[in-house]
């Protein structure tokens, strides 16, 4: 597969190239320069290292990471994981695990924003074995975080999450509600429908942290599986991981995956700095700066199961 096919899985347009990021910083630096050094002393509200402030900002956006993991954890699920768990397997899933086979896909993600400047926004897309016909493909049969992990995530960031019987992500109750304390009952009666069938895992728990209060996700039981994780603070460095239950048609020679995503600065938080820059700087680069600053990441991993 060619890397044109990360470049095929293109994130929403924003109105202005990514791939300029460093030249929109560049501009807005001479426009600090321009506005602080020689305008500055005449301007309402001038603040002697202003100027000063917005190099060093500039500075460190140019040096922020939002970075996919070379390489993914991905581990091989059958009837052996039943076995050495005492467990037997459902009915449903036994006669699916006949004609499929079962992958547990962790996608690391790094993120390293700008001191004081953290990512408040994260979308995150991937897709299966784009060159293979649809009915040949792999599908997500399971997918973290979904809508329904938003309160829980927003109560408390690092979870321990495994798969239950059915393939399925849940949570193990009992460090979360240590931590908790003693949860108003529509907590515990979120906690109760996640942590419902967990009290076997036949995966996990393993930890996940992820510090969003929002979470949208499309794709399950698709081939392409969307993410978009937003919250109400920034955030700092923090490297999330993804989840997703591959389904895999026997017989299925490789499994390729490829990867796109982006982050986002607060919008009021960038706009709210560099307001006075804004009318200064071309379209494309205001844009830039409206939106956020963002940086994009893609990748491509191939034969992603052939190890596991």
């Amino acid at each position: 597969m060619s890397r044109a096919k990360v470049s095929g899985l293109a994130l929403a347009d924003a109105g202005f190239d990514l791939r300029d990021r460093g030249l929109f910083l560049q501009e807005v630096g001479a426009a600090a320069r321009d506005q602080y050094q020689v305008m500055g002393k005449d301007l309402p509200g001038h603040k002697e290292d202003s100027g000063r402030q917005i190099q060093v900002l500039i500075g460190e956006l140019g040096k922020e990471v939002a970075r996919f993991a070379p390489k993914l954890d991905v581990r091989r699920i059958d009837e052996h994981h039943f076995a050495a768990r005492h467990m037997k397997v459902p009915t449903d899933l036994a006669d699916l695990i006949k004609r499929f086979d079962f992958f547990l896909v962790n996608i690391p993600v790094t993120l390293v924003p700008a001191p004081g400047a953290g990512f408040s926004d994260l979308e995150c897309r991937v897709r299966f074995n784009p060159d293979d016909p649809g009915s040949k493909r792999p599908v997500a049969y399971e997918v973290f975080p979904q809508e329904q992990w938003r309160d829980i995530l927003s109560l408390h960031g690092s979870l321990q999450v495994g798969l239950d019987a059915g393939l399925r992500f849940k949570v193990d109750p009992v460090p979360l509600l240590a931590t908790l304390g003693v949860p108003e009952l529509p907590v515990d009666a979120r906690v109760v429908a996640l942590a419902k069938g967990s009290s076997g895992f036949v995966v996990g728990p393993f930890t996940s942290t992820l510090r969003r209060q929002v979470v949208l996700c499309r794709g399950q039981g698709n081939v392409e599986v969307i993410w978009q994780l937003r919250g109400k603070d920034v955030v700092g460095r923090e490297e999330p991981r993804l989840g997703i239950v591959l389904k895999v048609p026997k017989g299925t020679a490789r499994v390729d995956i490829v990867g796109a995503m982006r982050v986002r600065h607060d919008q009021r938080f960038l706009a709210g700095v560099f307001r006075r820059l804004l009318a200064l700087v071309k379209e494309p680069t205001e844009k830039f700066l409206r939106a956020g600053a963002p940086v994009d990441d893609s990748r491509l991993w191939a034969r992603v199961t052939s190890e596991a």
